[in-house]
């Protein structure tokens, strides 16, 4: 059997949830609204066969390296809180 507790929500930790919530559904798809054309640029394709094993290290390593820079110069020179 299941017991549902009624609690109260605070009407402004709730609004403040909802724009967090919001800001990074959209910073989500502003990436991928970014990237999308530099991947098929860059000769991503989309289709059912899978790369080579090289290509496979190559994109590994590179998003490796991007993601440690990135997040090394995010938290180094935006401290801030939202």
């Amino acid at each position: 059997m299941f017991v549902f507790f009624v609690t109260k929500v605070d009407p402004v930790k709730l609004k403040k949830c909802i724009r967090v919530v919001l800001r990074n559904q959209f910073m989500s798809w502003l990436t991928v609204a970014v990237f999308y054309p530099l991947f098929k640029w860059r000769g991503m394709s989309f289709s059912s066969e899978l790369p080579t094993f090289q290509m496979v290290l190559l994109q590994l390593i590179s998003f490796i390296l991007l993601e440690e820079i990135m997040f090394y110069y995010v938290h180094r020179y935006a401290p801030f809180r939202f």
